[in-house]
């Protein structure tokens, strides 16, 4: 169980990474779009 949990979490960070980066990548497009 103990090993399941530490896996979801593992995976959890994972995503959030990811979907931070995807966040700031729409960020930075917008913005660059906008500077032009």
């Amino acid at each position: 169980m103990k090993r399941l949990l530490d896996a979801l979490s593992r995976a959890w960070k994972l995503v959030r990474i990811l979907i931070m980066l995807k966040t700031v990548r729409d960020l930075m497009r917008d913005h660059f779009d906008d500077a032009r």
